[in-house]
């Protein structure tokens, strides 16, 4: 058990939680760490504020959630970070994303930032294949 999950007074925590709940999400376990984190700091309020940031550019758009997921699939893998850019493609696909889809986000990235980012969204692309087969 975390410290931010042994303090149950935690209200900050308990609302950051209940955000994903309310989206039908579980927290991913990344955000679980950055509660036990900012617990211990006694930061809390400010993870708190940033995840209201990303729930009212993101949860609240008017985008749908496909779209959504190709975007960020977009944009990770432009800044080449590949762990959260395939996390993102599978998401997309579980959102009813296409692999065509997903690989016409791997070329328009090409001409954003280059061969890198092509070579790096085809690693992760085919890599998704192989889990589907």
């Amino acid at each position: 058990m975390t410290a931010a999950q042994a303090n149950p007074g935690s209200d900050a925590a308990d609302r950051i939680r209940a955000g994903y709940a309310a989206r039908g999400a579980g927290v991913p376990a990344s955000v679980e760490a950055r509660i036990e984190l900012a617990g211990q700091a006694g930061r809390l309020d400010a993870l708190e504020a940033v995840e209201n940031l990303k729930r009212a550019l993101v949860a609240e758009s008017c985008l749908d959630p496909k779209t959504e997921e190709l975007i960020h699939f977009a944009q990770i893998l432009v800044l080449g970070h590949a762990v959260n850019a395939g996390l993102h493609a599978r998401s997309a696909l579980r959102r009813g994303a296409s692999m065509a889809e997903l690989l016409a986000v791997v070329e328009h990235a090409a001409i954003t930032a280059g061969l890198p980012a092509y070579v790096l969204g085809m690693d992760i692309l085919t890599g998704l294949a192989g889990e589907a087969q």
